[in-house]
């Protein structure tokens, strides 16, 4: 008891010495091991707050509500499709046949062009144009310039009426006369109510500046595969036409694929002209866009 009365103060302090120290009231640390108070402080301020942002953050996950991301498209940039067929290389006339399944036709036996041989007309055949200036639209296809005129344009071969449905042009002329060229040749695509072509062909010469030329090429667009619609201007077609209506007839085939054969062709064999800087603003664009001269195989081609 008297040992216990002596050391009682002593036992008391080592048993609150441990409750202080937990309470930062005093540091039981060995001096070298003591910071000082303010460095103890702000460890302990800055372990709070990093806590607290821990916490924050989770709190503001659960708040947010699913956000259903949409995969935005990325824009490529345009570019225009690589020709199926051609007029040179590897996909050009000779090899049209085999470029794809519908293009079988381009090796039959009713091919188009042709050279015409000069035959004196012995009889005559109707071939009227009921054609009036019209509005139309234009377009660099990317293998020649094709024009669309307003509907209401026709033309009469025999005793059927065709709708005139486009023009286009190639560079040299692709038919020929008894082996003569001519620097454009102008084709008239027409249709009949059963779905049968016709085309009119003319060839044009190098002279005077034709006025349906120059009201077209002024309105080329820039951009290949662009279909440009002029209605503020009035196309004058009769003047791609010549005045005599002499031609050539023979049964043929569409120049280029898939070269669909059982096509009424006429080709008017007096040219119009075009000036040479009309020759040259064509050229500029397709300087030979003409398909190669197919066999007759003794079809009739009768001069009218």
């Amino acid at each position: 008891m008297s040992f216990l009365r002596k050391y009682r103060t002593l036992l008391i302090i080592l048993t609150i010495l441990p409750f202080l120290s937990s309470c930062g009231l005093i540091d039981l640390q060995p001096p070298w091991k003591r910071r000082p108070k303010k460095q103890r402080r702000i460890k302990k301020k800055r372990a709070r707050q990093a806590d607290e942002r821990v916490k924050q953050v989770s709190r503001d996950k659960k708040q947010e509500a699913p956000v259903e991301q949409v995969a935005q498209p990325i824009e490529q940039p345009k570019q225009m499709p690589l020709p199926v067929w051609d007029y040179s290389g590897a996909a050009g006339p000779s090899a049209w046949a085999s470029l794809k399944p519908e293009y079988f036709g381009c090796q039959g036996r009713m091919q188009s062009p042709i050279d015409l041989r000069w035959s004196r007309p012995t009889t005559t055949r109707p071939l009227l144009f009921q054609y009036r200036p019209s509005p139309f639209s234009i377009q660099d296809t990317g293998r020649t310039i094709r024009i669309e005129p307003a509907p209401g344009n026709m033309a009469i071969l025999g005793a059927e009426s065709f709708a005139l449905k486009g023009i286009e042009f190639h560079t040299p002329s692709e038919h020929t006369l008894s082996g003569r060229r001519f620097p454009l040749e102008v084709q008239f695509f027409h249709q009949n109510s059963r779905g049968q072509w016709a085309v009119v062909s003319v060839f044009a010469r190098e002279g005077a500046a034709n006025q349906a030329l120059e009201a077209a090429w002024s309105q080329v667009p820039y951009q290949k595969g662009v279909n440009k619609t002029v209605s503020d201007a009035a196309l004058p077609l009769q003047t791609l036409l010549p005045g005599p209506k002499t031609h050539y007839h023979y049964m043929g085939s569409l120049t280029t694929p898939p070269c669909t054969e059982g096509v009424n062709w006429s080709v008017l064999n007096n040219p119009i002209t075009v000036s040479k800087e009309q020759i040259w603003a064509f050229k500029a664009l397709y300087s030979q866009n003409n398909r190669p001269q197919q066999p007759v195989n003794g079809r009739s081609v009768r001069n009218f």
